[in-house]
């Protein structure tokens, strides 16, 4: 943005100079209005947490400003503002849901936190997870009594200047319907309906200042003055028409006030958001002023002015010119400003055409600084719509930065007879206002409409409405820079590499490597986006990245960085050579990087035996990523460390190197005897264990994983080893041989020991009589005692005995097989 050379308030030419003429009565003065039930005001509380997605500037970006006015203005930090703004912008964004669910009446901010009116499971379920209180609607007022007189009615009184006694009311004001002409109380449920209503009932839409409140609240209507007949007394027998006392006195939850220093006018004099004011000529041939309310985009990305409908309404030209700089600002283009007490429209306008020797800046002034307006902004990160009790601030080129508190979030009032919706706020502002800028921490909430000067009532159209009525058109929001979070700036980084950083959430990020073409790269939700380094070292080995966030039209300023490229390893090549192969292996294979050359190193096997040492060998990589080498000689029994690494790929150093323990083992002995499901009785178990085998390995047996002695295979291929006695019952018998160190698989055979049978010795003949024999018998007996077990001594010693070598085949098997499990 161009800055003026000219003091702050210097006006450009004989344009400006008349608008000094023009400023001065654009506001009638007026009380604040009142309402039906206190609302209570926020106060300073505990920050609540950002919604997710919404950038939120931290304090120490805010203009130093900001939080001078804050305190002044609200009694706020700067943290509590903003959190204060994303508060109301939660509630905004389940409004629509909100009011798609049985039971809800309004929702606005307290003392910090959301509360909802209304009724019903549904709605707390919803509040419980906006984390909001639900309230009950208060009670519907109790029906007056017939015979009250009309003028005391609930009708809020307001301060008349200069007046010491209230004007008195019309003669029919304080006529009352007689208890026969007595009928049930309405009940008004939305604005629009009861601005139908009021106009048809009493023809005095025009004298009507604004319609506040809601169901659970109430509503207030606020008159500048008395309502008047219209016409005679025929007329009025005709029409029926009622004064204002008597529509209050029709509602249960309508208030009718009065405010005897008039209407609110437009804000059509002077006007400032996002940057400055701006002046035109009026249809009368002076000069007027009114504020950028934001500034933006149109449709095709062009810039563009957003500000109030009334502004360019009352234009007899297009042109515009920045009030604080010898510039043309732009061309008047669409605009809304025509609504009616049956159909209330909006106030907003945009501006095209703009001077392109302006920068318009997402930013909303302060007006701390005369000499420098940018140094003196808050940026704005996105748009809410307005909620009862959230705080606001304002921006103008006549009353500059002012802050306080949303009164009502839908209002309808009356702008010199033109019916506009909106809300009210409680926040000075001033003729010139009008288009102003209206925020919410860092968010849009609106343009300044109408007020009345000095009561600290002021009208606003919300942008959520209002942009309905320009087509196309955006508001502009700051995107910050995008940052380099690996490398850092001024690294290094290897080819191929990410580069990564932070932009805003759901923006794009066009990043350019060393001048070539932009990249869009997609922020994640959680802020973060990422490119790949070159695949080639630059000659300088330096490279230069600028990255600039994208969201619709909105653009960051450009990043940029320099990063130093080295060479990053290639990957290791991988074996797929199996690490077991039998008898032999005279083939290595292996997968890598497509081209690249691999270098294969085979030392010789793991016994320390010089016998198959060889120089490294190497293989190129095929296109499809394979390669093999072929062994001058096979690889035979034993265990080899091979080791490789690829090269040659350019933009990428040499590999680390991929190891691979391969064994070429001997194939699994055999078992001869017992073979497999044979079946014994015990005690007739063979003697020993054979079978065959490589010739010259090492073969150990093992029965019930019990090692037996381990035993070399002789030059037949065969082996044999003792079995020794097996109780009854199912045994495994197994073995393995090793060569070289390099074990092979179990052979296995499963044998079954049944018990012995038992031998049941003859009963003794009995004698049937007296004996014949001649008693010649020669007495063989050797006079020894009974036996009595001693003669299986020996067969008990040479167990032992057996036990003792099991013993130490066991120790050999177990060393066996962790050789063979080790390999």
């Amino acid at each position: 943005m161009q800055e003026s050379p000219r003091p702050l308030y210097a006006r450009v030419g004989a344009l400006s100079a008349a608008a000094l003429l023009a400023v001065s009565g654009a506001f009638i003065a007026g009380p604040a209005m009142a309402d039906t039930v206190d609302s209570p005001q926020p106060a300073p509380t505990e920050t609540p947490a950002a919604l997710q997605g919404t950038e939120v500037p931290a304090a120490a970006e805010l203009a130093p400003g900001l939080k001078e006015a804050l305190q002044r203005d609200l009694g706020m930090t700067v943290e509590e503002f903003l959190a204060a703004g994303e508060l109301g912008k939660k509630a905004s964004d389940a409004l629509e849901q909100l009011k798609a669910t049985e039971g809800f009446i309004s929702i606005e901010v307290v003392d910090g936190a959301l509360v909802i009116t209304g009724t019903g499971e549904d709605l707390q379920a919803l509040a419980t997870d906006l984390e909001a209180t639900v309230v009950e609607p208060a009670a519907p007022a109790e029906e007056a009594p017939a015979e009250a007189p009309a003028e005391e009615a609930p009708v809020e009184d307001a301060p008349a200047p200069e007046q010491t006694e209230a004007p008195a009311p019309a003669d029919d004001a304080a006529e009352v319907p007689t208890e026969e002409a007595a009928a049930p109380l309405k009940r008004a449920s939305d604005l629009r309906s009861l601005l139908k209503d009021y106009a048809a009932a009493t023809g005095a839409a025009d004298k009507l200042q604004s319609v506040t409140g809601n169901v659970g609240a109430g509503f207030v209507l606020t008159v500048g003055e008395p309502a008047t007949e219209l016409g005679g007394a025929q007329a009025r027998a005709a029409a029926a028409p009622m004064t204002a006392a008597e529509f209050d006195a029709a509602y249960e939850n309508v208030s009718v006030t009065y405010d005897p220093a008039g209407m609110p006018k437009k804000l059509a004099e002077t006007d400032i958001p996002n940057g400055s004011g701006y002046l035109f000529e009026s249809s009368d041939g002076l000069a007027s002023a009114c504020s950028i309310g934001f500034n933006g985009f149109n449709g095709t990305g062009q810039d563009a002015v957003i500000s109030a409908g009334h502004c360019a309404e009352g234009a007899a030209g297009p042109l515009t010119i920045l009030e604080h700089a010898d510039y043309e600002l732009g061309m008047f283009g669409t605009y809304s400003f025509s609504g009616t007490e049956i159909d209330p429209g909006t106030d907003i306008s945009v501006i095209d055409s703009i001077n392109p020797e302006l920068t318009l800046l997402p930013e909303t002034l302060q007006w701390a600084n005369a000499e420098d307006l940018e140094a003196t902004t808050v940026q704005i990160t996105g748009s809410t719509a307005p909620v009862a009790g959230a705080p606001i601030c304002k921006s103008g080129r006549t009353s500059f930065w002012t802050c306080g508190t949303v009164l009502s979030a839908d209002a309808l009032f009356n702008a010199e007879g033109t019916w506009t919706e909106g809300f009210e706020a409680q926040l000075d502002a001033a003729p010139g206002d009008s288009g102003g800028s209206m925020i919410s921490g860092s968010l849009a909430v609106g343009l300044i409409s109408a007020g009345v000067p000095g009561s600290g009532e002021v009208y606003g159209v919300d942008l959520a409405r209002s942009m309905a009525a320009i087509p196309g058109y955006s508001v502009a929001i700051h995107l910050a820079a995008p940052a380099l979070t690996s490398p850092e700036d001024k690294g290094t980084v290897e080819t191929d590499a990410a580069i990564t950083g932070t932009a805003p959430a759901g923006s794009t990020v066009k990043v350019t490597t060393d001048g070539g073409d932009p990249e869009d790269v997609p922020v994640g939700a959680d802020g973060t986006w990422s490119v790949k380094a070159p695949s080639l070292v630059p000659a300088d080995d330096k490279i230069t990245v600028t990255a600039q966030a994208v969201n619709g039209f909105n653009k960051s300023t450009v990043s940029k960085f320099e990063l130093t490229v080295t060479e990053a390893p290639l990957a290791a090549p991988a074996f797929t050579t199996p690490a077991t192969v039998l008898r032999s292996v005279g083939v290595i294979e292996g997968t890598g990087a497509a081209g690249a050359t691999v270098t294969l190193t085979l030392p010789g096997d793991t016994t320390g035996k010089e016998t198959s040492t060889m120089a490294a060998t190497e293989a190129e990589v095929n296109d499809n990523g394979n390669w093999s080498v072929t062994l001058d000689e096979p690889l035979t029994y034993g265990v080899y460390a091979l080791s490789a690494t690829q090269d040659g790929v350019e933009g990428k150093r040499e590999s680390a190197a991929a190891q691979l323990s391969l064994t070429v083992a001997p194939d699994a002995p055999a078992i001869t005897s017992p073979t497999d499901g044979q079946e014994f009785v015990e005690g007739s178990l063979p003697k020993d264990i054979t079978g065959t085998g490589t010739a010259g390995s090492k073969v150990t047996v093992a029965v019930n994983d019990q090692a037996l002695t381990a035993v070399t295979v002789n030059e037949d291929g065969k082996w044999s080893v003792p079995m020794g006695d097996l109780a009854a019952g199912d045994h495994r018998v197994q073995a393995f041989q090793v060569i070289n160190e390099a074990a092979s698989a179990d052979a296995f055979a499963s044998i079954t020991v049944t018990p012995a049978p038992v031998v049941v010795n003859p009963a003794p003949v009995a004698n049937p009589g007296p004996g014949t024999g001649t008693g010649t018998g020669t007495g063989t007996g050797t006079g020894g005692l009974p036996q009595t077990g001693a003669a299986n001594l020996g067969l008990l010693a040479g167990g032992g005995a057996g036990l003792l070598a099991a013993g130490a085949a066991a120790l050999m098997y177990n060393k066996r097989r962790r050789v063979a499990v080790d390999a």
